[in-house]
């Protein structure tokens, strides 16, 4: 979720990974503006910068390049959801022990943060939303097909370089995207309904556990 918490900033989106990074840029630039150049070293093997007012491309780094996303796959977990569920606020689920059990295997648990959510906790989805663990209620009971309609989605907006294996953003080799196609995915995103509201929140407290 850390990189949500700077979108509120950028009052868009800025999502920087270890090998990606999307960036897009709001009123801080001006609407005349063409190119750009970093004043700092970007780090990441790839990234875009994007300005939303002018719909313009203003600086780019191996932007086709294929990368494994990392936790920036959790966007386009939330498209999904945003576009499965038509009401956020009245839809509850209750939290089970199934949706940890990849989690409980993974080779490097000291990535994963948890949400204090536990077995038996009733929650909107909303409220789930905010930590991300929607995958079984609407992949039509499976993980995998969670997994077919995020790739379903990514070919319906026009990305052409992604494949998503998981939707944690937990290492996969096969999970294979590039900064240009997160920017279609992130500006896709900010279209939805609830999906920047939810992404800018620093902070959240589920009413309904």
């Amino acid at each position: 979720m850390h990189l949500f918490h700077l979108i509120k900033r950028l009052r868009a989106a800025l999502a920087i990974g270890i090998v990606a990074a999307v960036l897009l840029c709001g009123n801080a630039l001006s609407v005349q503006a063409y190119t750009f150049t970093p004043d700092a070293t970007i780090h990441s093997q790839a990234a875009i910068l994007y300005n939303q007012d002018t719909q313009q491309i203003l600086y780019e780094k191996n932007a086709d390049q294929q990368q494994m996303p990392g936790h920036l796959v959790q966007i386009m977990t939330a498209i999904v959801v945003l576009q499965n569920c038509t009401d956020l606020d009245g839809t509850t689920i209750t939290a089970s022990d199934e949706l940890y059990k990849t989690l409980y295997s993974y080779d490097e648990p000291d990535d994963l943060r948890y949400a204090d959510i536990d077995n038996g906790d009733t929650l909107t989805v909303r409220e789930y939303l905010y930590a991300m663990m929607l995958t079984n209620q609407f992949g039509d009971g499976s993980i995998d097909g969670f997994v077919t309609k995020m790739n379903d989605t990514a070919a319906e907006i026009g990305c052409t370089a992604t494949t998503f294996a998981n939707p944690t953003g937990l290492y996969d080799t096969r999970q294979q995207t590039t900064a240009r196609d997160m920017l279609t995915i992130t500006n896709y995103a900010l279209s939805l309904d609830g999906f920047e509201e939810i992404a800018t929140a620093t902070a959240f407290t589920p009413t309904t556990a």
